[in-house]
Parts: structure tokens; sequence; C-alpha cells
């Protein structure tokens, strides 16, 4: 019997379903009035699937695929967010963007006097790895004392992430334990754990006054009032709350004085748009995840997707082969192209083994529950040119910038190849990147990253391709179901309100992953 928090998440899911999920009067067209054919093309859309041409945004935008984070803010975001706080904007759920719209927004400018501060700060978290190992060390030392079993990081992780976990998972177990317990013996696991907090500020501090200190002379570049100002957060931080607080301060000025993964695609940073202002470093959980915290959820999200090509011709394609495929239902093959990497139990999250894994599991559910035929390889090296035809469904890695087509697609295709940097461009004739291939191969939707997302920002495979196939969804919701993040790298290319097993479903909703989501 499933859980009650699983019933509630089926319901809820049946519930969107029911109503249809998303639809044409849940879109925003956005279009580059500079890019010849970008309102033609959402012209067009609009009259394909019944979308009121009011709802088409042109905007005054660069010719290029890639924007300045100012130019981004001013020129697509805000009048973007202004529409959507109007009254003809508040039912809005997708944004979609049209060829023309760019790409990817640029990394975060920085200054040499701003990258040797961030310099001084790695050499700081460097330095306060130690002292945060012994603190996890004490606290789970008390743990034990107390005959708690606490879970430990994989053999040889020393890294601040997996110390922090230790700590988390201490400290979480040590204040279950004590409820109901003795004031005595409360007593004295305050004085441990006031010993051990006591020790990671001083820690901290000891750390900060032998390394931050910044240079005798501020350069004009660098206001000192600003480095004076980062420094007093710094120093705040580790007197009041010690060691893992401060290395949150110091993540979110590394990246900020780097410039380092503060770029992003265009499309996941759109996603938050109604947020006026939201950290512009690293990544932020997808509040519309299936998988998404309460907190993650709080954070007001618009999904986007991108109807885009080589050429106008392949992207007005995507939106012709959409409208003409939902009337019969998508047919063919399903291939899953993993690469045979073991994956025993305890096998860590985010690592090719547990993402190899995932589209095996992929590949079994369907051959399993689906109506497809199901083609998999688990060799290392991707399939050899022209193994498989007639493929309605593709999934495979890793192929990083060289896609090779193994594959012929009927009409209609959904798929994917992982790798790192598979949508730097969609415009260049000698690319080789899988998107802009897969989609001049007949490819319909899929997916890919701007510039290095690391692995566990895709969507795994198990759960987006069982989705598409129950026909429940749309493909933009399958996709912002569960892509896990936002504010990142990763964009989706195709018709949002595609939904090609509507008709004909592949699979029954209660064979998918979903009656495991909690």
């Amino acid at each position: 019997m499933l859980k009650l928090a699983q019933c509630v998440v089926m319901v809820m899911l049946l519930a969107t379903a029911a109503r249809g999920g998303l639809t044409a009067g849940e879109l925003l067209l956005v279009t580059n009035k500079n890019v010849a054919g970008s309102q033609e093309l959402a012209q067009h859309y609009a009259a394909a699937r019944g979308v009121d041409a009011r709802r088409i945004l042109s905007l005054d935008l660069p010719k290029t695929e890639a924007i300045l984070p100012a130019d981004f803010d001013a020129r697509l975001a805000a009048p973007v967010r202004a529409y959507l706080a109007s009254a003809d904007g508040k039912d809005v759920r997708c944004v979609v963007l049209f060829m023309g719209v760019p790409l990817k927004v640029r990394a975060l400018e920085t200054s040499e006097a701003l990258r040797q501060e961030a310099q001084r700060l790695r050499a700081i978290s460097d330095a306060l790895l130690p002292p945060a190992r012994e603190l996890a060390d004490r606290v789970d030392q008390i743990a034990r004392s107390l005959g708690i079993a606490v879970q430990q990081p994989p053999p040889g992780d020393n890294a601040i992430r997996a110390q922090q976990q230790r700590l988390a998972h201490a400290s979480g177990a040590i204040q279950r334990w004590s409820v109901g317990k003795d004031v005595l013996r409360l007593g004295e696991l305050k004085i441990q754990m006031d010993e051990a907090a006591g020790s990671s500020r001083r820690a901290a501090i000891d750390v900060l006054d032998r390394l931050d200190r910044p240079p005798t002379t501020q350069p004009a570049t660098q206001p000192a009032a600003e480095a004076a100002a980062r420094a007093t957060q710094r120093r705040s931080a580790a007197e009041a709350a010690g060691i893992f607080p401060l290395l949150r301060v110091i993540d979110e000025q590394y990246v900020l004085l780097s410039g380092e993964d503060s770029d992003a695609a265009v499309d996941s940073e759109l996603a938050l748009v109604r947020n006026e202002r939201f950290p512009k470093f690293r990544w932020l959980p997808n509040p519309l995840s299936l998988h998404a915290k309460p907190a993650a959820e709080a954070l007001p999200a618009v999904m986007t997707a991108r109807i885009d090509g080589p050429t106008e011709r392949v992207a007005r394609r995507l939106i012709d082969d959409a409208v003409a495929v939902e009337k019969s239902g998508l047919d063919g093959v399903a291939v899953f192209d993993s690469r045979g990497l073991p994956a025993p139990a305890g096998t860590p999250v985010g690592g090719y083994p547990w993402y190899d894994q995932s589209v095996r599991d992929a590949a079994a559910l369907l051959k399993s529950k689906s109506t497809l035929k199901v083609v998999t390889d688990d060799r290392e090296q991707v399939l050899l040119p022209k193994s498989v035809d007639n493929v309605a469904i593709y999934c495979g890695w890793y192929s990083l910038q060289n896609y090779v087509p193994g594959c012929t697609y009927v009409r209609g295709a959904v798929g994917f190849h992982v790798a790192s940097l598979e949508l730097t461009t969609l415009q260049s004739p000698l690319n080789k990147e899988w998107v802009r291939n897969l989609l001049n191969a007949g490819v319909d939707g899929t997916l890919g990253a701007v510039s290095e997302p690391y692995l566990h920002a895709f969507p795994k495979p198990d759960e987006f391709f069982p989705l598409l196939l129950s026909g429940r969804f749309t493909l933009a919701e399958v996709y912002w179901k569960t892509v896990p993040m936002t504010s990142w790298k990763l964009a989706l290319v195709g018709d949002p309100l595609y939904n090609p097993f509507a008709a004909k479903p592949a699979i029954k909703l209660e064979d998918t992953p979903l009656k495991d989501f909690k």
C-alpha cells in the first residue's frame, strides 16, 4: 500500500492530467525583434497551437547567442517580469523562447583585484577542512557515546560537503535522542555540544586571523569599503556560528568575486523571473521538480522551453511535427545507450555509475511495462553509425561534442545525449555538439547544457521517459518535473505543449517511478 504522502503526490498528478496539463492559454511567447524570422516563427506557433497573438512579447535583444548579465536583467527579464505581473500575465505557466532569443547568460564580470581576493578565500576554505573534519568527528563521538549509530560518508571522502553531512546527521540524531531524557543527562549533553560549538568558533577565527589579510594597498578598481564589508561578513559568521556558516559565506563570496559558475542558460535563469533578486551563482533547487522540498517550492517559478534550431526551417519543423504526431501518437524503437558501469548498492549519488544505472533502469522499466520495442547497448563506446532505425526515444552518453549518428529517427522523436557541452551553440555550421545535430537528424524534443553543468543536473532517464510515455504530461511538464535545478546550465528545445503519447499512452502512470516519490 502506498504511503499517505505518496498517495497525495499521485492524486495531484492525476488531477493535473485530468485538467489537461499545460495549455495554450498558459503560454507567453518571447521573440527577438532584431532577428529576422523570430516573430514569424512565434506567429506560426500561435496559429498552430491556438495561442492568442497578444501573448507574443517582442523584445529588443542582442543578435548574439550569449547575453551579458546586465542586458539579461534589463532587456529580457525585466519586461517578461512586468508582463507576468500584469493582469494578462498572471496565469502564465510557461515562457516560450523563439529562435533569435539569446541562448546563454555570460558569467559575471570581475577584475584582477577581485580574483585575487577570491584566491585568498579559496585558501581560507582549504584551511578550514581539517577543523571541519575535527568538529564532525567530535560530534560523531558524542553520538556514539550515547549509543547512536551515525551515517558515514564514503571512504576517502573528506570534502567539506561530506563533513557537513556528517555533522548534520550526528546533530540530528542527538536531537532526536534527547527527546524525553532527564534534565541531568541533557545538561551534560549541552555542555559537550557547547564545547564543540566553541571549538568550532575558535578554529574559524584562528584561520581568519592567519589568512584573511588583504593587501596593504587597495587597488582603485576595488573600493576598500566593499572589501572591508565582505571581511566583516566573514568575521561575523565565524564569531557567531563557527566553521560551516563561515564556509557558506565564503562560497557565496567566492563565486561572486571570481565569476566562476555564474554563467547560465537563459532559459534556466528565466525560470525564476518572477523573483527580482536571487543568487546568480551556481544553481538553485528546481521548485517545480517532483522532488522539490517545501523551501524550494516557496520560490516562484515558471516553466521555460525553446523553439529553436540550426535553421528557421528546423525550428518550424518542431512545431509542425508536434502537432501532426499528436493526432496518431508516437511509435518506434526506444534506444538506451548506457556505458556498462557497475553500480552496486550504496553507489554515491551524482557519479558516473549512478547515472549509468538510471539509464539501465529506464530501459528495464520500458522493456517490462511499455508497448515500445527497446534496444539497449552497455558498451563503453556510443552506438556506431546507423545502428538502429525508426527510433522514437533515445538516451545515451558520453561522446563529448562529438555527435555520432547511431540512429535514424521517426517523425516526432524525443531524445537527449548526456555530456557536458552539447548546447553551447545552435548556429555554428561546423559544430559537432549533440543538440544541434540531433535536431538536424529529425529529433523534435531534446535538451542540453550551455556549459559544464555536472552530471547531477540532468533529468534522470528513469523518471523523464516514463513520465513522457504515460501521455499525461506535455514535454515542458515532463522536463520541469524531472530537471533538478534552476538558474543553471540546461535548456529544453521543443514545443512545450508537445505530448506525443496523449493519443496512445505507451505506459501506465502507475507503472512509472511516481509511486516511489515522497
